[in-house]
């Protein structure tokens, strides 16, 4: 069936190393994704530029790391806070459209922002316009607000995980 072959392939593609969560680098077709580029990697995963195939869009797909040695209940707050953040709208939260597994490769998918991390901005010795700074913590602050008043904390938050939109946005 197209289900087995896109589960088999996205297994491949994903190259899981055995039973450590690790996922070494997804290519090619995972599911109803096609894979562009990897967009960065951290501790908590890798995050690709994805085209969506049904929807016929470009979006961010999450792969985090996980691992069978991890408590299940990680696994299970990723997934309850994956569904709470698809409920939120906010201007500066990136919307969250699809959460799943495939291949055992477990996954989101968010929007794609066009733009620039904050940390690319970020220079040492190099001061930033206070009232331009001012604005830009009160965005992220506001947007924060909100995720909390829907239960959810943001576990990792940092330059990184901001991004300035086009028009000079900054989002979550």
């Amino acid at each position: 069936s197209a289900a087995e072959r896109d589960t088999s392939h996205a297994t491949r593609s994903a190259e899981t190393a055995a039973g450590d969560g690790q996922v070494r680098e997804l290519s090619g077709a995972f599911g109803r994704y096609r894979i562009i580029r990897q967009l960065g990697q951290g501790g908590m995963g890798a995050v690709y530029l994805a085209h969506d195939t049904e929807l016929d869009r470009q979006v961010a797909l999450k792969v985090p790391h996980f691992s069978r040695q991890d408590d299940p209940q990680v696994l299970q707050r990723f997934l309850r806070e994956a569904r709470a953040a698809a409920t939120i709208q906010h201007p500066n939260l990136c919307p969250i459209y699809d959460v799943g597994e495939i291949g055992g490769v477990h996954y989101m998918t968010m929007a794609y922002i066009e733009g620039h991390l904050v940390s690319e901005y970020i220079r040492p010795g190099k001061r930033q316009p206070e009232r331009q700074t001012a604005g830009l913590i009160r965005k992220l602050a506001l947007a924060l607000q909100e995720a909390h008043t829907h239960g959810i904390v943001h576990r990792d938050l940092s330059p990184t995980n901001v991004c300035i939109t086009r028009r000079g946005e900054p989002v979550i």
